[in-house]
């Protein structure tokens, strides 16, 4: 390298003036030309992103119509920045892109002689357009179709079958929908259509085949995003604690902890009542007492034996005609306990905690929970006072890790603009220097060729005049030889 600027440097001082200007004038002359070629090619801007099939050959015949310069990446259409607020106008008025299916306009032009079926038909044609227009709106949708069924009705309640409807969402590219946003799909189609339940919407992403829309009878659809939220915010709340506490001991970045929550989001209520008998009272008590008197009336088998009167023996005394009854009716209090308990939602079921110490290089002499200042069993009561930790029901590991030699963390900072713009230059830069060298490598051998070539000449024109003057000397000497 040294030696190559060595050569321009000699090249540099044996070129004339008129040389040298066209040395600075040439890579000059290249930049310009980049940059005026850069800059006269116009600045190109989306005019529509991620079209369909069918609606990027609509908007395209439109733009030849019109003649319109255009590029197409994809499916997207790139038109001049000058031109787009004008395209995208008269796109709109041309009604490109279709943004759903027809709406109400269907109703704008009134057939004579329409069947009430081809009514209801075109009614229901354009809810659901409509609908595919407002869902268009949100954010992360790109197309969506709308498909609701009603059918006909019925007499009897009981074989009367409900209203359905089915909405397909294409994403945005690299975009998902969250379930707020399903639901909010949800509730507007059901609000839109006349005995449309909620249940009887389903929502499908065209992108993965995947039903976005809960169903009651569905355990996994009672988790919803609050809740995945919620648990979240919970871990780190917990490593959060503990994090600070040892940060503030070992120092920053000598620790690290990690909280997994196992929650429970089901609401129960449980009443419970209890007797028991051994603590019974006694509360009221009735005691009924009954006598008859009377004299032995016939009895026996029908007949005259049974009416004639008996024969009474001497024995025979009246009390046996008496009786007497006794009756206790007590009332009793049984002991009774009732509990109602209710369990809040979002309590924890379990808590699994990793803590990772990052251990110092030992001194000579010393163990190394001595050179980290903290041991593990205190670390581990630390932390499991920090997170609310619970024997028998969660998990706790405390472990020492060695840190990373120095350097090898990655350092690396994102580019800034400045360096973007050197980046991109590069290639512009490595051109012209190489056409630079060549035309000065080229200029140099000419100059050389021409150098020599001069050389030649003057040591020829030298050796003839030397030749010319021994001839002219030769001459002389013949002349005065010829005198003598």
């Amino acid at each position: 390298m040294q030696q190559f600027l060595e050569q321009l440097k000699q090249l540099w001082t044996r070129s004339t003036a008129a040389w040298r200007m066209m040395f600075v004038a040439i890579p000059l002359t290249v930049v310009a030309l980049i940059a005026w070629l850069s800059l006269s090619e116009p600045d190109y801007v989306p005019l529509y992103t991620n079209l369909p099939i069918d609606e990027l050959g609509a908007v395209k015949s439109k733009l030849d119509a019109t003649q319109t310069t255009y590029r197409m990446v994809g499916s997207s259409i790139m038109v001049p920045a000058t031109q787009f607020d004008k395209l995208r106008v008269e796109m709109a008025t041309s009604g490109l892109p279709a943004v759903g299916g027809a709406g109400f306009e269907l109703f704008d032009k009134t057939q004579i002689g329409m069947s009430p079926f081809v009514q209801t038909l075109n009614h229901t044609r354009a809810i659901q357009g409509e609908l595919e227009r407002t869902i268009k709106l949100i954010d992360p949708v790109r197309q969506v179709r709308v498909m609701i069924v009603q059918p006909d009705p019925t007499p009897f309640a009981r074989d009367q079958k409900p209203v359905t409807a089915s909405v397909l969402v294409t994403p945005k590219l690299g975009a998902n929908l969250s379930q707020s946003q399903v639901d909010g799909i949800v509730a507007l189609v059901s609000a839109s259509v006349k005995g449309l339940q909620r249940d009887q919407v389903t929502v499908v992403d065209a992108t993965t085949s995947k039903v976005l829309s809960k169903r009651p009878d569905d355990p996994a659809s009672n988790v919803s995003s609050e809740q995945l939220a919620h648990q979240r915010e919970v871990e780190n709340h917990l490593a959060g604690k503990a994090q600070d506490m040892l940060d503030r001991i070992l120092g920053y970045g000598k620790a690290v902890v990690r909280v997994t929550a196992d929650m429970k989001f089901q609401h129960l209520r449980e009443t419970q009542e209890v007797y028991t008998p051994e603590g019974r009272a006694l509360v009221e008590e009735h005691v009924t007492n009954s006598k008859t008197t009377g004299a032995q009336q016939p009895s026996g088998v029908a007949g005259a034996a049974s009416n004639l009167s008996p024969v009474v023996p001497a024995s025979f005394t009246a009390s046996e005609g008496n009786s007497q009854d006794e009756s206790i009716e007590s009332k009793w209090l049984v002991s009774k306990s009732a509990r109602q308990s209710e369990q809040k939602v979002g309590s924890i079921e379990r808590l699994t905690v990793a803590v990772m110490l990052v251990a110092p290089k030992a001194e000579d002499g010393k163990k190394v929970e001595e050179s980290l200042g903290l041991s593990l069993p205190d670390a581990e009561l630390l932390v499991k006072r920090a997170v609310g930790f619970k024997e028998g029901r969660d998990a706790i590991q405390v472990s020492l890790g060695t840190p990373l030699p120095e350097g090898a963390y990655d350092t690396a900072t994102p580019p800034t603009t400045i360096d973007q713009v050197v980046k991109g230059a590069y290639p512009f830069a490595i051109v012209i220097v190489a056409l630079t060298f060549l035309f000065m490598v080229i200029s140099y051998s000419r100059r050389q060729n021409r150098r020599l070539q001069i050389e030649a000449e003057r040591r020829a024109a030298m050796a003839g005049e030397d030749l010319r003057n021994l001839e002219l000397m030769a001459e002389a000497l013949r002349t005065w030889v010829d005198n003598e």
